[in-house]
């Protein structure tokens, strides 16, 4: 039986964070992921300066790791089939990342053991000590696994009854360096319904587009509207 102070499940962002500030506190800390990372995630993929503080991150000194940073101060906007109206800032509103370098990068400066691999399949208390897939045993346990995540499904019994929101993304790098998307300005396409919305962003020599809207079983139309657009 492993035994530490804290499980985190969920190693993204959240998780990672989290793992981060018990282990300063001098916690024996656990985050268990059923990815391997670096992992993909869809996502855009921006943070805003004030999340970089949250995080205790220097822009500066997350750029100098080698990965990708990319500055925004700007977005074009639009409804699928009108017109864009584009919104300039006087100073740096957010910084594109890419999730696979992100995520991992937070979650190997906390300093916590790491799980992956291996999903939460079993929660069980047993005293005052919570023991997960029988293996991994803790006081406490923080659930940081997002809209799935499997300790809020076990606390309430059940799954989320709420309609989730369904997205398909593509990433990859630009053959020639250039694309019409301008790296400073990414472009946002909200479906005609506003039950969704589409995103074209730029992040140095990458490119990101996706679509999410809420699950109503008719995603793929909508990706297509979004791709001929």
């Amino acid at each position: 039986m492993m035994q530490c102070d804290a499980l985190v499940v969920g190693g993204g962002p959240a998780g990672s964070t989290c793992a981060r500030v018990l282990r300063r506190a001098g916690w024996d800390v656990v985050v268990l992921d059923r990815a391997r990372f670096p992992r993909d995630k869809v996502c855009a993929g921006w943070v805003t300066p004030e999340v970089f503080e949250r995080l205790e991150l220097d822009p500066a000194e997350y750029r100098a790791t080698g990965f990708t940073l990319q500055e925004i101060t700007g977005f074009r906007t639009s409804v699928i089939g009108r017109p864009s109206v584009e919104t300039r800032y006087d100073a740096i509103v957010s910084y594109a990342i890419r999730r696979c370098e992100f995520d991992g990068f937070l979650l190997r400066r906390s300093g916590a053991r790491v799980i992956e691999g291996t999903a939460l399949a079993s929660l069980e208390r047993r005293a005052d000590m919570w023991v997960a897939n029988g293996t991994i045993s803790a006081p406490v346990v923080i659930g940081a696994g997002g809209h799935f995540c499997p300790v809020a499904r076990h606390l309430r019994g059940g799954g989320d009854t709420v309609r989730p929101v369904v997205a398909k993304e593509a990433e990859f790098e630009l053959e020639d360096g250039g694309s019409s998307v301008a790296g400073d300005t990414p472009e946002l396409f909200f479906c005609r319904d506003l039950e969704g919305y589409g995103w074209c962003v730029r992040k140095g020599r990458f490119l990101n587009i996706g679509l999410g809207r809420r699950d109503n079983g008719d995603l793929n139309p909508h990706i297509d509207d979004f791709i001929a657009f």
